[in-house]
């Protein structure tokens, strides 16, 4: 005997809205294309700023602070990076590789103009923090209002 079944809609919408949730999940991870494959980020960060200033948090685990490079420059700051030289002894052969030994660079653009002068960057236990205080004419001041009949 025949019976009618449901139409698997259902199932196919909420497959298709679980692949799609997992392929933008997957996106938000890797950042970039290059030769072919995608690239996981090597220096994730966190980036805030209040009224004085801009602040950063990196991960840098491995690397210490003659490994590093920080510059700025107008709305952008510069990280680079060397984790160091591969250590295995001479002739082991490798069976497994997940961790990279090659530089890497990011750049961080930023909301306002930094005072460069001051700049504050201190690498502990693999987080690099930077304070980058703003420019006096880029932080905002509250402004009194005086009524027309006070004097200046």
């Amino acid at each position: 005997m025949l019976s009618r079944s449901t139409p698997a809609r259902p199932s196919i919408h909420s497959f298709r809205r679980e692949m799609d949730r997992l392929f933008n999940e997957m996106l938000t991870h890797l950042h970039d294309v290059q030769g072919g494959h995608f690239k996981r980020e090597r220096m994730p960060v966190n980036v805030w700023e209040d009224d004085s200033a801009v602040y950063l948090e990196a991960e840098t685990p491995g690397l210490d602070k003659s490994n590093l490079d920080v510059t700025v420059s107008g709305h952008e700051l510069h990280l680079k990076g060397s984790p160091g030289t591969d250590d295995r002894p001479e002739g082991a052969t490798v069976l497994m590789r997940e961790r990279d030994a090659s530089p890497f660079s990011r750049v961080i653009h930023l909301p306002s103009e930094i005072d460069a002068d001051r700049i504050d960057a201190a690498l502990d236990h693999g987080v690099l923090t930077i304070t980058m205080p703003k420019r006096s004419a880029t932080q905002s001041r509250r402004i009194s209002v005086r009524s027309g009949s006070e004097s200046r």
